[in-house]
């Protein structure tokens, strides 16, 4: 657990800074292009990959490491083909002097290719238990996206640059995990047959993606519906709220990250609780000390985003309620439960729809407001779905 809550502090912190100076650099609106590149490519990377790395770390701890180097495989030809077709519709764009064009969707097409091949790579790694490996990958990643992204950023005033040095880093973060995942790939005790490993992914995959919708769809809404420059506000507003994030993303990846011993339905019960309770008891205060402090210093650092500290204030509530669902959604991973998965994923999905109306009605106003409602109906909705699922085996035992 502490490795993990290294690694997230360690790129949280990187992450910070990076928005910070990118923030003050570019100004609003190249904030507001950057944001919506690396917002659009990370959703993209999660809707395609079909987080096989679950797949993967679940047939690594039933004895068949060599699941790992099959789905990687997949994940690497799935990213090619992410590359392929997102290169061919960015030279449709136009030269994107307004905003978002040729350049910048190149730019998105290799992001979203590497970071599918990244994630991968790190969540398998992490998810077989391997914590402190973990850490040094992740703190490579963050500590060189953000060395390259401040030198791009200072010496040509342009979101460019901060783009490639992200892709940069998210390729040598790739590479550096190869013998780790090879280390992996030679542990075979049994066979599992490539479509279990990957039916495992699919069903974990829905819930992963509504997740990940309701986490990342609001900056490219925001893109695609209100100014840039409302964009850019928004996207500093977010890092800074989602410092809390950072607590639930590391009780969520303990909650999934078991090893092999640590299996049974008793053990994850137990754990599913213990981590929520630690959560809970940190996440809360540490949310108030947010809002607190980026009402207090964000107007000193940065007086042209000046609606920031409000957005702050709205998203803060949502991202504390949004740690018990993502733990509750790990923990329903972990027990493999594929109906409560999907249940959560299609909900989850549903529910980040309601960004479109909230987002034309009132910008990004709006997108802070139904981010804080759509996580609260998500966490009741994931608590329901853990409560059917555990009266499950009472009820057939009786």
């Amino acid at each position: 657990m502490l490795d993990l809550l290294t690694s997230q502090m360690v790129s949280l912190a990187a992450s910070m800074l990076l928005t910070l100076f990118t923030a003050s650099i570019l100004g609003p609106h190249g904030r507001g292009v950057f944001a919506l590149v690396i917002g659009s490519a990370n959703l993209i990377a999660q809707a395609v990959s079909f987080s096989l790395y679950i797949g993967a770390a679940n047939a690594y701890r039933a004895g068949d490491g060599g699941a790992v180097r099959t789905q990687l495989l997949i994940t690497v030809s799935l990213a090619l083909a992410v590359l392929v077709v997102g290169l061919a519709i960015s030279f449709l764009l136009p030269d994107g002097t307004a905003g978002v064009g040729r350049i910048e969707g190149i730019l998105m097409s290799i992001l979203a290719a590497l970071l599918m091949v990244q994630t991968f790579a790190t969540r398998t790694i992490q998810g077989v238990g391997l914590a402190s490996q973990y850490r040094r990958l992740s703190m490579v990643n963050a500590l060189l996206g953000l060395a390259l992204g401040l030198v791009g950023a200072y010496t040509t005033r342009s979101p460019v640059p901060v783009l490639m040095s992200w892709a940069v880093a998210s390729a040598v973060t790739s590479l550096a995990s190869i013998p780790t995942l090879r280390r992996l790939s030679s542990h075979r005790e049994i066979t599992v047959p490539t479509r279990e490993v990957v039916a495992d992914s699919g069903a974990a995959h829905v819930g992963n993606l509504g997740q990940q919708m309701l986490f990342r769809a609001d900056i490219p809404i925001l893109g695609a519906l209100a100014p840039m420059k409302e964009v850019g506000l928004y996207s500093v507003a977010s890092p800074v709220a989602n410092l809390v994030f950072m607590l639930a993303e590391t009780a969520s990846m303990a909650t999934f990250g078991f090893g092999r011993g640590d299996n049974t339905p008793e053990a994850k019960e137990t754990r599913y609780r213990r981590i929520l309770r630690g959560y809970l008891i940190v996440a809360i205060p540490a949310g108030i000390v947010v809002v607190a402090a980026g009402a207090w210093i964000l107007p000193l650092l940065l007086p042209e985003f000046g609606q920031t500290p409000l957005l702050i204030a709205l998203l803060v509530p949502g991202t504390v309620v949004q740690g018990v669902a993502r733990i509750g959604l790990s923990s329903v991973i972990a027990r493999s439960d594929q109906r409560a998965s999907l249940t959560v994923g299609i909900g989850s999905a549903l529910l980040s729809l309601l960004y479109f109306p909230a987002i034309m009605l009132a910008g990004a106003i709006g997108a802070a407001t139904a981010s804080t409602v759509i996580y609260c109906a998500q966490a009741v909705l994931v608590r329901f779905v853990i409560t059917r699922s555990s009266r499950k085996p009472a009820q057939s035992h009786g």
